[in-house]
């Protein structure tokens, strides 16, 4: 899958794999069925192949799956991130695959993940929006040190969706935060796309 990936995108001009991989204890002890040593082994084995295939022409970027659901295995979850940080990755995206937790408790696991990773690594937030408060979390999430915003057009996602563009975009720019995006395009777009 990594492969056939790479000779999709490897002509695009900063062509990014993406390597997804559960990092919550419930999912590792219940959909995985491995041990923690197996989840850094099997991630780190397809970090550094998506590395080998990018090499210097590409972005390697490694999620851990149920991110938000590690407040019990933080400590490990910061682990299996610096293991993917070695063999490669280069953004390190931290997804509340279900949201389930006040923003603040998020925001706190955000915070020592920043804070734990040493390399130059770009750090991401993914939000979904299963209790209403993806927005909020994604806005405070780059106060905390995130550097990349994964967000989607009118809410657009699973479930009840994620990240809203626009309603990021606009509480950052209401924050004094430079938002380079055509702003006054948004609206438009949000129109065609959902007409389509």
């Amino acid at each position: 899958e990594i492969e056939i990936s790479w000779n999709a995108i490897k002509h695009a001009n900063k062509p990014r794999l993406h390597i997804v991989y559960p990092v919550s204890s419930f999912a590792i002890e219940n959909m995985l069925k491995i041990s923690n040593e197996q989840v850094i082994t099997n991630v780190v084995e397809a970090v550094s192949y998506a590395r080998e295939l990018a090499r210097n022409k590409g972005s390697v970027q490694f999620s851990g799956e149920h991110f938000g659901d590690c407040l019990d295995n933080i400590e490990f979850a910061i682990e299996v991130f610096q293991a993917a940080v070695n063999a490669g990755a280069d953004v390190i995206n931290l997804a509340n695959t279900v949201e389930r937790y006040r923003p603040m408790i998020f925001l706190d696991m955000i915070e020592k993940v920043v804070k734990s990773l040493t390399g130059n690594v770009v750090i991401s937030v993914h939000t979904h929006n299963d209790l209403g408060m993806a927005t909020a979390t994604t806005v405070e999430s780059f106060f905390k040190g995130v550097t990349q915003i994964e967000t989607s057009l009118n809410g657009l996602g699973e479930r009840a969706g994620n990240t809203n563009l626009f309603e990021v975009a606009c509480a950052l720019y209401n924050c004094g935060e430079n938002v380079d995006l055509a702003m006054e395009e948004i609206y438009s777009t949000a129109i065609l796309v959902s007409e389509m």
